[in-house]
């Protein structure tokens, strides 16, 4: 009730429209927000983003002017322009949410050219589903209210939500921005060997995503370490076992841990400018 009673209270503009801003635009309306308003360059994107229940604007300027959060919702290479572009109707009271991978808070300030609050966030894909996760870091300037109305934004389409350092960003980015690939990743070897097996396209698709959806929610709830929910399953001797021991023998878990050290090396060099890829 609360959190409906802060997103009444504030109207929330849209710089991009793409699909995380849509998810974060639904969830708004559920949570019971009204005033929302978008732009995007793309018009299918700004059409997209206005059946989700944002009301479009004309351009970035009057998004910018017409809000009293903006989020920054376009790729990170596009920021620069986006926020140059309506810069000048940010003003010191408009808390300016980037949710630019990479993109840190001082460059977000400058390019807007004003003394607006920023805070950076880092959702991730699932937010689409309502079951995201996000992170966010304030700037200098912002209010404990205007954090808190943050807060109350992330929490309409995330189901996990904290506030961190800036320094920490790109570590939330490679294990819950990049995250969600990690895990898709391992699903289609899954559905590969399923189907090398017999098994249907469709029925190896649906048992391997109910049973990583099942094993997420097991770890979310049960409050153990994923080592003592894996040998809950691994018996001696048997199938599990077997199959562990593979990846164990190929390094998996020093890949994958390499996989998301080098996650976080990229944002670290995007955060210094070099978006080239």
């Amino acid at each position: 009730m609360k959190r409906a009673v802060v997103l009444k209270k504030i109207k929330i503009g849209f710089i991009g429209g793409g699909n995380m801003a849509r998810a974060m635009i639904k969830g708004l309306k559920s949570a019971g927000a009204r005033g929302l308003f978008v732009y995007d360059t793309d018009p299918k994107a700004l059409r997209l983003a206005v059946k989700a229940g944002a009301k479009k604007l004309k351009s970035n300027s009057e998004v910018a002017a017409a809000s009293d959060m903006v989020v920054i919702a376009v790729k990170p290479a596009s920021v620069m322009e986006a926020l140059t572009g309506a810069a000048g109707n940010f003003g010191k009271k408009r808390l300016i949410i980037s949710i630019a991978a990479g993109v840190t808070i001082n460059s977000i300030m400058k390019w807007s050219g004003s003394k607006a609050p920023v805070i950076r966030a880092m959702p991730n894909m699932p937010a689409l589903a309502g079951m995201g996760a996000c992170v966010f870091a304030a700037g200098r300037g912002v209010s404990r209210a205007q954090a808190a109305a943050a807060g109350a934004l992330f929490t309409s389409f995330c189901g996990v939500c904290y506030e961190m350092k800036e320094s920490d960003m790109n570590k939330i980015t490679a294990i819950s921005g990049s995250g969600p690939a990690y895990f898709f990743y391992m699903a289609e070897a899954v559905i590969e060997a399923a189907q090398k097996m017999g098994l249907s396209r469709h029925h190896a698709l649906m048992l391997t995503a109910q049973t990583m959806a099942g094993a997420g929610r097991m770890l979310l709830d049960s409050g153990a370490p994923p080592e003592e929910l894996r040998m809950r399953v691994t018996s001696r001797g048997g199938t599990t076992k077997s199959a562990v021991s593979v990846l164990d023998g190929a390094g998996v878990k020093k890949t994958i841990v390499k996989a998301v050290l080098a996650a976080k090396k990229r944002g670290d060099e995007m955060g210094r400018g070099r978006q080239d890829g």
